[in-house]
């Protein structure tokens, strides 16, 4: 097993989720066809398209904001943001964070 860094980064994985949208801005934001990046593989583009269709279902529920996910998983905001806009891997936590999210009722 390796050492997690600072920046919780999964070493397999190296290119952005954001990367393997056509387009890299839509996100979490709408939809966009899946690509395979220079340096993508399929595994990575697997765990890109479910981060995003967690944060689309996220938003568009509305049933839980982000000041509160980050409290109840001790989230930081830069985490949360780089997160949800598709700069960085959801890693174990924000990945429990946003399925309890979208679990909970409106």
């Amino acid at each position: 097993m390796g050492r997690l860094n600072g920046r919780h980064l999964d070493a397999q994985r190296k290119l952005t989720p954001r990367a393997y949208l056509a387009d890299p801005y839509a996100f979490g934001m709408s939809a966009s066809r899946l690509i395979m990046p220079p340096g993508g593989d399929d595994v990575s583009q697997l765990v890109a398209a479910f981060q995003h269709h967690l944060v689309r279902r996220w938003r568009a529920q509305g049933a839980v904001s982000a000041p509160a996910v980050q409290a109840r998983f001790r989230i930081g905001r830069t985490a949360w943001s780089q997160t949800i806009h598709g700069h960085r891997w959801a890693g174990e936590t924000v990945l429990t964070a946003l399925v309890w999210a979208t679990s909970q009722p409106r």
